[in-house]
């Protein structure tokens, strides 16, 4: 499952990706502009740099953009970044030898087979498609952006 942090990372992120012509954006506008806790948005953003999905800058003309055009970052990207553990169906499949049964259990194999699948489907997705997505909604529909 993924958990709120991840989720709001996701809203931040497609925010960003919206907005990747702007320059940069402060993290109290991302805040506002996503419905997202100021300070947990800070802790997940820092998260965001530290795993070059982020570029943040100091200063009078400071704030966060993304590291990559927004059809270069996946979901999985986003998800990875927060907790690469968060999407994995069971711990045998991120670690085969936490379970004795695994190298004959056919529910292992068939998990590790959907897992693969799961993380493709993630990849296939970027921000822009996100972003692309989103634009083409029917504006009678809440917006996230």
């Amino acid at each position: 499952m993924i958990t709120r942090e991840t989720d709001y990372a996701i809203r931040a992120m497609l925010y960003l990706a919206h907005h990747a012509g702007d320059g940069a954006i402060s993290a109290a506008t991302v805040a506002e502009a996503m419905d997202i806790p100021y300070r947990f948005l800070r802790r997940i953003l820092s998260r965001l740099v530290g795993t070059n999905l982020l570029v943040s800058t100091r200063g009078k003309q400071g704030g966060l953009r993304l590291a990559r055009d927004p059809e270069e970052v996946s979901l999985l990207d986003v998800v990875e970044a927060m907790d690469p553990e968060v999407i994995t169906l069971n711990s045998c499949v991120l670690k085969s030898a936490l379970c004795a049964r695994s190298a004959y259990c056919a529910v292992h194999d068939e998990l590790c087979r959907i897992q693969i699948y799961v993380n493709a489907e993630l990849g296939a997705i970027s921000l822009a498609k996100l972003v692309e997505h989103e634009s083409g909604r029917n504006d009678d529909l809440p917006h996230t952006i």
